[in-house]
């Protein structure tokens, strides 16, 4: 009877021990798969796509300016016949941005052509804007003045949107203390307007 009881209890032992050695040899084989897989995972094309992207036109901005909507004007207005000492003249001129960016304009390189008795060293000019060229009279203030030969307003440029237009009242002033050799005197200048583009 022990002996029965010792087998039974063998018995019973048998079957767990075995399942035991089974579930050890799936969870082998399971994991022996798992690492398979990791291990050759690598060796698979990686997918991929494509996109198409069809051309465009693209397009460059203009600078355009005109001078009372010419790109060459001529001054009128200023008659040195006019002129005595302390005295001055005055024209207004419409600047305007005909391209299709925003520009900064100024007036600089003032050229002397004709210089008789002297006149132009007594010369002053002076730009200022205004809101209308109506506007534009004589002794106003807030400008950029300096004598002629010299004059440049690169310290104070008009900056102006693509399509707008500025007004500006031009003075040219001759001196109190003109010499009286200048009397009788002419000159003949120019002057060059400069648009360079800016950052809207």
């Amino acid at each position: 009877m022990r002996k029965k009881s010792r087998s039974g209890a063998d018995g019973a032992r048998e079957p767990a021990s075995k399942t035991r050695s089974i579930a050890n040899s799936i969870a082998f084989l399971v994991a022996v798969l798992t690492l398979s897989l990791l291990a050759t995972s690598g060796t698979y094309a990686l997918w991929n796509g494509a996109a198409h992207i069809d051309g465009s036109t693209v397009s460059t901005g203009s600078i355009g300016v005109t001078v009372n909507g010419v790109t060459s004007y001529s001054l009128v207005g200023f008659n040195a016949a006019l002129l005595a000492p302390g005295h001055s003249v005055v024209t207004p001129i419409t600047i305007a941005d005909t391209g299709t960016t925003p520009i900064a304009v100024t007036l600089s390189s003032v050229g002397i052509v004709t210089n008789t008795n002297g006149l132009a060293a007594s010369l002053t000019l002076t730009a200022t804007p205004v809101a209308t060229t109506g506007a534009c009279v004589g002794g106003l203030t807030g400008g950029v003045s300096a004598p002629l030969g010299a004059f440049t307003t690169s310290g104070s440029p008009s900056l102006m949107g693509a399509g707008t237009s500025k007004a500006l009242c031009l003075e040219l002033g001759l001196s109190p203390t003109a010499p009286a050799i200048a009397q009788g005197g002419s000159t003949t200048f120019t002057i060059n307007v400069t648009a360079l583009q800016r950052r809207p």
